[in-house]
């Protein structure tokens, strides 16, 4: 299973795609894409296949959770910095 961690930026969204297998996971691609180019980073979120995304609960992370849902085949996350930041 992969999962995409979406750090998303006024210009840019950094994703960095982690894969699970075997109690153990590996980064097995980062991207940097950008915010004015949707179709590409929809392109990209539908090469990986399935997988789940977290995206940061910031303003303006409205438009990115659109675009993600639907081709996110497991779920789709919003994440609470101050609370992520106590988890960790």
């Amino acid at each position: 299973m992969k999962y995409v961690g979406a750090d998303l930026h006024k210009k840019t969204v950094s994703l960095c795609v982690v894969e699970w297998h075997d109690h153990s996971t590996r980064v097995v691609q980062r991207k940097r894409l950008r915010c004015d180019e949707p179709d590409q980073i929809g392109e990209f979120l539908a090469s990986l296949g399935e997988f789940c995304i977290t995206v940061e609960a910031t303003i303006g992370y409205d438009w990115f959770a659109a675009l993600a849902e639907p081709i996110t085949v497991r779920s789709s996350v919003l994440c609470i910095p101050g609370v992520l930041r106590g988890v960790l």
